[in-house]
């Protein structure tokens, strides 16, 4: 019934979300200008995150709402 949820942009699960995180860790590897770069990394990727949250938290919304409209409309006919 359910299959609009968005497609996050970080796939399905960890897996992106770990691979962001790498990539600013390697980022320190790098002397000198890595503790910089790994700074702008985070910068970079927050607004990723917000997006995926944002996404996430209305798609929950809409379909805790239609779940309490299909409960409703079951009470009604019984």
């Amino acid at each position: 019934m359910w299959m609009r949820k968005a497609k996050s942009f970080l796939e399905d699960g960890l897996f992106g979300y770990l691979i962001l995180a790498l990539i600013g860790l390697v980022l320190l590897v790098i002397p000198d200008a890595g503790i910089m770069l790994a700074f702008a990394w985070c910068f970079a990727v927050l607004p990723i995150l917000a997006k995926e949250a944002f996404r996430f938290g209305r798609w929950r919304r809409e379909y805790e709402s239609s779940i309490g409209r299909v409960i409703r409309s079951r009470r009604k006919r019984s």
